[in-house]
């Protein structure tokens, strides 16, 4: 985030490590997450970019929970098929933040 305030809420992702999503305070667009397994890696959602020349996807996770009526397009895209770690529900906490 460049500059005003956030929210955040966390979860237990499916690897066990615990995920901090980050919203804007205002709007509650998702503006970055961070997943204590992955360290010093901030994720950005491809979602916050205006920019219609941005890349492509090159991988496609999670797609074992898409609907049936979504279709991820790309012939250069490398499509996951099953989860890692199965999902542990109820182990969701929301966090208090804000910067």
């Amino acid at each position: 985030m460049l500059a005003g305030r956030s929210k955040a809420w966390e979860r237990v992702a499916d690897s066990g490590h615990k995920a901090t999503y980050q919203f804007c305070h205002d709007c509650g667009s998702t503006i970055a997450y961070i997943i204590e397994g992955w360290p010093g890696v901030v994720a950005v959602p491809v979602g916050a970019f205006a920019d219609p020349t941005f890349p492509a996807p090159k991988f496609s996770v999670y797609e074992h929970r898409k609907h049936p009526w979504v279709v991820v397009l790309g012939e250069a895209v490398e499509h996951s098929s099953t989860p890692s770690v199965l999902r542990n529900p109820g182990s969701v906490k929301p966090a208090s933040y804000a910067r």
